[in-house]
């Protein structure tokens, strides 16, 4: 670091650099400052070193590279190079005891419960671009439509897809399934929200027009290897890589089975936080961050899945648990047909069952 560089002077460079970063606090502002110069000294370190082969060759390994040195940044940030105590200092940051330490992070976790209580969010979501997404998609009372007692419109699904069917034209739309009211949106919320956001979703015939698949059926696809065409199955994958890639703005989409006649879930997230394997390599439980439509609305929020054979706290009862890894899409159409049959005719009629929708039968687990 130039010498003569004062701590008032560096805190004029932190609180410049910072601006834009949605910093909380001066103690955050110090470690980022510092992740920031660990990252541009560990990749520059690894340019002079010759490549392990460990991420690979070619444009991945970089890319590999560049995201492995940020999460170890952003890990020993704070300790490493012992900049944090003076970054404070200039920013005007008090040393505190542990006792004050202590209470003040009861008086936190206090208030970011009754936040999640309020709001049903435990945190900012890590991914701007669905966070933006979410902001402008789900304002007023679009929300508690995504809820099972609401009943969708053409602006909350706005997937277009038009194609010959048996006996006319088969089109995507909610109309045919009248607006799914009094049914979980899960599936829909979930493929509709990666759609607006630039990647591939499938969709496959029905009945009467287009619709997307049900989490059971896309639990079902990811176990099989049916997924290739709009999405890579990342199941295997430990939290800690999975979460590292997450932070970086890759969403992954969770799809979840149930037994019997129970229903599955779905959910986009945004951050992994932890795992857990059964002897057989299966993940028993899942604990995230993302968005997803509930019984009572969509919502950003911090939740824990797990098998029926595991107890706690969560949405349980679960047979299966998938993490899948969406195609991003450049320029080209994201619904992706899945199968060879045709679709029926599109009815448009808002009186219809739900038996004749578009989406499939009240029974049918794709509804889900």
């Amino acid at each position: 670091m130039p010498t003569g560089v004062t701590p008032a002077g560096m805190g004029a460079l932190i609180a410049g650099s910072t601006t834009d970063r949605n910093i909380q606090s001066p103690m955050e502002a110090a470690k980022a400052f510092e992740a920031l110069l660990l990252k541009e000294l560990l990749g520059s370190m690894s340019k002079t070193v010759e490549s392990s082969g460990l991420f690979g060759d070619g444009f991945e390994a970089g890319l590999y590279g560049e995201m492995f040195i940020s999460a170890i940044a952003e890990e020993s940030a704070g300790s490493a190079l012992g900049l944090g105590e003076m970054i404070q200092q200039a920013l005007g940051v008090e040393r505190r005891t542990s006792a004050q330490i202590r209470s003040l992070n009861a008086v936190r976790r206090g208030m970011s419960t009754y936040q999640a209580t309020r709001t049903g969010d435990t945190a900012p979501p890590a991914n701007p671009i669905l966070h933006q997404l979410a902001n402008e998609w789900l304002s007023g009372d679009a929300a508690l439509r995504w809820g099972k007692s609401g009943e969708l419109t053409t602006a909350d699904v706005g997937a277009t897809l038009e194609t010959p069917g048996i006996g006319g034209t088969a089109v995507f739309n909610v109309l045919d399934a009248a607006g799914y009211k009094n049914h979980p949106k899960c599936n829909v919320f979930a493929f509709e929200m990666l759609r607006r956001a630039g990647y591939s979703v499938p969709v496959r015939p029905r009945r009467h027009g287009w619709g997307y698949p049900g989490a059971d059926t896309v639990t079902r696809w990811s176990e099989d290897g049916k997924v290739n065409t709009w999405a890579h199955v990342q199941t295997h994958r430990d939290a800690g890589a999975l979460d590292a890639e997450a932070r970086q703005g890759i969403p992954f989409l969770l799809a979840s089975s149930a037994p019997d006649s129970a229903a599955g879930h779905m959910a986009v997230a945004d951050r992994i936080h932890a795992m857990r394997r059964g002897p057989d390599g299966r993940i028993e439980v899942v604990e995230y961050s993302g968005w997803e439509a509930g019984s009572k609305q969509a919502s950003y929020k911090r939740r824990v899945w797990r098998l029926a054979s595991v107890p706690g706290e969560g949405r349980g009862g679960l047979d299966r648990i998938e993490v899948l890894r969406p195609h991003q899409v450049y320029g080209r159409e994201n619904l992706i047909p899945v199968g060879t049959a045709q679709p029926g005719a599109s009815i448009h009629d808002r009186r219809v069952e739900m038996s004749m929708s578009a989406q499939g039968s009240v029974s049918n687990t794709d509804t889900n």
